[in-house]
């Protein structure tokens, strides 16, 4: 053969092999990543169904999704009932109240909490939440990673309202891209013994997050309105009382159809600057 058709042969195969490593290195960067939604209906009938809760975990990973590494569990208490975990807590556990009044008794000490706010069960507490109002009690259970825990001196319970936190404004509103986000836990800035955060977010009608992604993980309980989150190529419909997965560095957008707000925790941990912009994931 002509020695230099080998060396045009061999050009056009080295920029065919390095077109392919740069596809497989676009879709590794977020656009085939699974995340997924699990609905309000299939919530609901497995709480029906398991006094313990809902382990969302166990629904994702039956879904295809391995979730983040703290466990998360979504549970229901009749006015007047008490829950117990029946064992002292691994690892700190945070109680972010969707709905309902609680008393939270953990060794020696307790606390009332409220619809909005969050608790943190110290590592090692044997504890017990009574529903303690006429409404049907609702709270997201978190369970630290133990190996990703921050290391701080608080081992006390923590309880956080609404109100005690610093809304911020973040997008821009001339161009519809304008959204709230209430960090309830921050456990960078606020030193928490904790894995993950929690924040709850409120997007207007209308508006737009736009493309981005995160090393962490991510799971939001959709507390109001409806909309479409885009998470890597697949598009969800989401509304109240869904539960949605992002893994890590996967690219997500999200659209309000109607006011919508979540509560969303973040494993790990979020902290400043950890957030990247991007155009697309397709």
């Amino acid at each position: 053969m002509d020695p230099s058709r080998i060396v045009v042969y061999l050009i056009i195969s080295l920029v065919v092999f390095l077109s392919s490593q740069g596809c497989y290195a676009e879709s590794d960067n977020g656009s085939q990543l699974v995340g997924n939604v699990i609905s309000a209906d299939t919530l609901n009938q497995n709480l029906s169904q398991n006094p313990a809760g809902v382990d969302i975990l166990h629904l994702l990973n039956q879904s295809g999704s391995s979730g983040t590494p703290a466990s998360v569990r979504i549970i229901q208490v009749n006015p007047g009932a008490v829950y117990t975990p029946g064992a002292a807590n691994s690892a700190p556990d945070t109680l972010y109240l969707i709905s309902g009044t609680a008393r939270v008794s953990a060794d020696t000490s307790s606390v009332n909490a409220k619809s909005g706010d969050a608790v943190v069960v110290p590592e090692g507490s044997l504890f017990d939440i009574e529903s303690i109002g006429n409404e049907t009690l609702t709270f997201i259970s978190a369970l630290s990673s133990p190996v990703q825990v921050q290391e701080t001196e608080k081992q006390s319970m923590y309880v956080k309202s609404p109100g005690e936190v610093t809304t911020v404004i973040l997008g821009n509103e001339t161009d519809n891209t304008s959204f709230n986000v209430s960090r309830i836990l921050d456990t960078n800035g606020d030193a928490l013994p904790l894995s993950y955060d929690l924040a709850v977010v409120s997007v207007p009608a209308g508006h737009t997050i736009g493309s981005h992604y995160l090393d962490s993980g991510e799971i939001g309980y959709m507390l109001e309105g409806s909309g479409e989150i885009t998470i890597g190529c697949a598009v969800h419909t989401i509304k109240k009382g869904d539960v949605f997965f992002i893994p890590s560095k996967a690219v997500q957008k999200l659209i309000a159809s109607a006011d919508l707000k979540y509560v969303l925790l973040t494993d790990p941990f979020y902290k400043p600057g950890e957030d990247f912009p991007v155009s697309s994931s397709c």
